[in-house]
């Protein structure tokens, strides 16, 4: 899938902007760290608890140490091959600063991501890929999917179980809804019961027999047929266990969800791979294993995406964090303001400016920085009308400029430069009706963030790219008016029912001065 970001960043004559999306090719991708020493084979599972490194398991000290480890710093110094490990013997000057075994260098190493453990099948079982998984269902329905690689169960003359293995399924299967919960309605049952691996032999024919009913869906089948070649998998990634948190804290043993999903999915594997026994080699016992395994590896990639997303996702506790010099504040409406202006609250420059304005209060009261910042921190809390003086003063002098923004930061005009014109003492901030759109804000209660902007050089630069005045009015498209700043209709509405109003108020003298500046200028409006 390719995004076209000329659609949303500024064009150039130079470059085009492309944002392009792959799948990955599992087996390829495990080949490859296998090949290159970059990851390993789960070989077996690993009992949830206390004691949990084991060098085969999805707890493996090969993903490195934690902070919750017993010395978590043990391999945080490093050979580049690992066959000198230790801080000891990363000292500047020591003879063992280089490693005696492969001569290279120990030094500090960082924790690799992207070193991953795989859980293997044999290439004469097969998955699904986990997202491929969600197409093929979009394409030919859940539960037609589900209906086609869950195992049938065989009956005999009384509808009974034929084996006692057979009645353990029928057993798990009333527990977890089986046949009888599913919407029969809207099943196609003519590959019901195969299971993967007959879904594996039979692909192409049940994708061009769901297709030709479902026409309409050729999106999901043009992109199924594309990656055709990595629909089937034999390894599934477990990625580090620096995102996969297990701690002993207070005797208590907590751990990230996923540990249990791998860990099942590791046990499965391993029987699965097993051939010792009859039950083993028996292909209606091994695709009962598979979908098993499918059902955790597909209820196992939601859980992760569902982890991923959100305001309180992985990712974003990871990376996110506080800019210096901003914050965020609610937007009202003011008309008097041009579309390069803007009031901001006097609690939010206090903390925007805080910097500025304890060097202010040292330097005017000649007093200590202690002392200032305790001066500021109170008017922080309560109007300080010393600080709010200052404040005013800085802004009459036209000495302090904002970028404002509002999330998500998709288009040109999401991010506006500001210069600040009034200090108000509610909690809001006041902004023109010009630049909402480009924002895609209204007053509804819509926040905007805010960064200070101090420096000099980035200042006038930021005034020259993102001020509405000098780069909003001519539309970056066809160099015509921007319609986005254009006025909105309901201030048109307005000042038409403000000019109608007027005109029955007119003397005969301004009447006349209308018309002529009409006749001069042109002027339609009647």
């Amino acid at each position: 899938m390719e995004y076209n970001g000329a659609n949303a960043y500024p064009r150039s004559e130079q470059f085009d902007y492309f944002t392009k999306f792959e799948m990955i090719n599992f087996d390829e991708e495990c080949r490859k760290d296998l090949t290159n020493g970059h990851g390993f084979i789960i070989k077996e599972p690993q009992p949830i608890n206390k004691a949990l490194k084991s060098d085969d398991s999805i707890f493996s000290s090969k993903y490195g140490k934690s902070l919750q480890d017993k010395n978590p710093y043990s391999n945080r110094y490093s050979c580049k091959y690992g066959c000198t490990q230790g801080a000891f013997y990363a000292v500047p000057g020591d003879q063992n600063w280089v490693c005696p075994i492969c001569g290279t260098e120990v030094k500090s190493v960082g924790v690799d991501f992207t070193y991953f453990g795989w859980i293997k099948i044999k290439d004469e079982f097969c998955l699904i890929h986990p997202l491929l998984y969600l197409t093929i269902s979009s394409l030919i329905g859940k539960n037609n999917l589900e209906e086609i690689i869950e195992p049938a169960v065989e009956l005999d003359a009384n509808g009974q179980p034929m084996t006692q293995y057979d009645k353990r399924i029928l057993k798990q299967k009333s527990k977890r809804g089986g046949y009888g919960k599913r919407k029969k309605a809207s099943l196609d049952t003519r590959f019901a019961g195969i299971g993967l691996m007959g879904f594996r032999d039979h692909f192409d024919e049940i994708i061009e027999y769901f297709y030709k009913k479902k026409p309409a869906k050729k999106e999901f089948y043009d992109e199924i047929m594309k990656e055709r070649d990595k629909v089937f998998i034999h390894s599934i990634p477990v990625y580090t266990t620096q995102l996969r948190i297990a701690k002993v804290e207070n005797h208590r043993f907590t751990f990230e969800s996923t540990n249990a999903d791998f860990n099942l999915l590791a046990k499965l594997a391993a029987t699965v791979n097993k051939n010792n026994l009859s039950i083993y080699r028996n292909k209606k016992y091994q695709n009962q294993l598979l979908w098993d395994m499918q059902s955790k590896l597909t209820n196992l990639t939601t859980e992760i995406i569902a982890i991923l997303s959100g305001k309180k996702g992985t990712l974003r506790s990871i990376i996110s964090g506080r800019t210096a010099f901003s914050e965020r504040s609610v937007i009202v409406p003011n008309p008097k303001l041009r579309m390069d202006e803007i009031t901001l609250p006097y609690f939010g420059l206090c903390i925007l400016m805080q910097q500025r304005l304890i060097n202010i209060i040292k330097k005017s009261y000649n007093i200590t920085y202690a002392q200032a910042y305790k001066i500021w921190y109170y008017a922080s809390l309560k109007v300080d009308e010393r600080v709010l003086q200052i404040i005013n003063e800085l802004i009459n002098t036209n000495r302090v400029s904002v970028l404002i923004n509002r999330n998500p930061t998709i288009f040109y005009q999401s991010i506006v430069y500001k210069r600040v014109v009034g200090c108000t003492l509610d909690y809001t901030m006041g902004i023109d009706v010009y630049t909402l759109d480009g924002l895609a804000a209204d007053f509804d209660g819509d926040t905007l963030n805010i960064l200070m902007l101090y420096n000099k050089e980035f200042k006038e630069a930021c005034e020259a790219v993102y001020s509405p005045r000098n780069a909003f009015c001519i539309s970056r498209d066809d160099g015509k008016m921007n319609p986005s700043i254009n006025v909105f209709k309901d201030i048109l509405i307005n000042l038409n029912s403000l000019v109608g109003m007027g005109r029955y108020k007119y003397n005969q003298n301004q009447l006349s001065k209308i018309e002529e500046f009409k006749s001069k200028y042109g002027a339609t409006v009647e």
